[in-house]
């Protein structure tokens, strides 16, 4: 009994074994940095606002038919490039080039897709970072995200100027300008409300009235109506930065 044990244990890793063959080539790789040099580089524009989210404008060919920001070393027929990974942590964005063998059915080039999606992110100055794997990451030049004039120069509604005003010192509260669906909105965290109370967080209309109230752990709306998905930070008014603060 224990001797059919150990050949059907033996088969069953010999198949796994051969499959792996097979099948491991043929799913997306994420590429490491040195290939990217290898292929001529990539390059990258100012970021772009597309309705609620950001897109970052990229350039890159795994073909290495090109010489995009260093002079190609190694030309690749076997394999089109899948996309351009982003992943936003902080103040800090990592970029991944991810490739996929030619011929699959899902067509495909050499270059990769012109966008890759940062999403809704915060206004200001970001580091740009290439994240290959099992490296460190490889510094890129920093980018900005600049909102538009008509919102940065946007005064402060009356009732907004008042509530700022009526803080007291040491003051826990926390107001942030927002948008929603495109419209100037306020996300304001009162300083008196506990944490997890299902109400700590109050989105505000540009004429101060309460659009819905949410919170809790999971999240819920618990008066008025609104998508809590749809509010995009912008930047925080109270309390204000200091000036060593970035």
């Amino acid at each position: 009994m224990r001797s059919w044990l150990l050949v059907l244990t033996g088969l069953l890793l010999t198949m796994v074994a051969a499959l792996s063959v097979f099948v491991v080539p043929l799913l997306p790789r994420q590429m490491s940095w040195r290939f990217v040099e290898s292929v001529g580089g990539i390059a990258v524009r100012p970021p772009q606002r597309i309705g609620q989210v950001w897109v970052l404008p990229v350039e890159a060919d795994v073909s290495g038919l090109r010489n995009i920001t260093t002079k190609s070393t190694t030309v690749n027929s076997g394999i089109v490039c899948k996309e351009v990974r982003s992943r936003v942590e902080n103040r800090a964005i990592y970029l991944t080039v991810v490739t996929q063998p030619a011929g699959l059915g899902q067509g495909g080039a050499g270059e990769c897709p012109p966008t890759t999606r940062l999403g809704r992110i915060a206004a200001g100055k970001y580091m740009l970072l290439y994240a290959g794997p099992f490296e460190a990451p490889h510094p890129l030049s920093p980018i900005s995200i600049v909102l538009p004039s008509s919102l940065t120069a946007a005064p402060w509604p009356a009732w907004l100027a008042k509530l700022v005003a009526a803080q007291p010192p040491q003051s826990s509260t926390v107001i942030e300008e927002a948008t929603y669906d495109g419209r100037r909105v306020f996300h304001i965290l009162p300083g008196d409300r506990g944490p997890d109370t299902g109400n700590e967080h109050v989105l505000r209309s540009e004429d101060g009235k309460v659009m819905c109230e949410f919170g809790g752990v999971a999240g819920h709306v618990t008066r008025g109506s609104c998508d809590i998905d749809k509010i995009v930070y912008l930047r925080t008014i109270y309390p204000p930065k200091r000036p060593t603060e970035p």
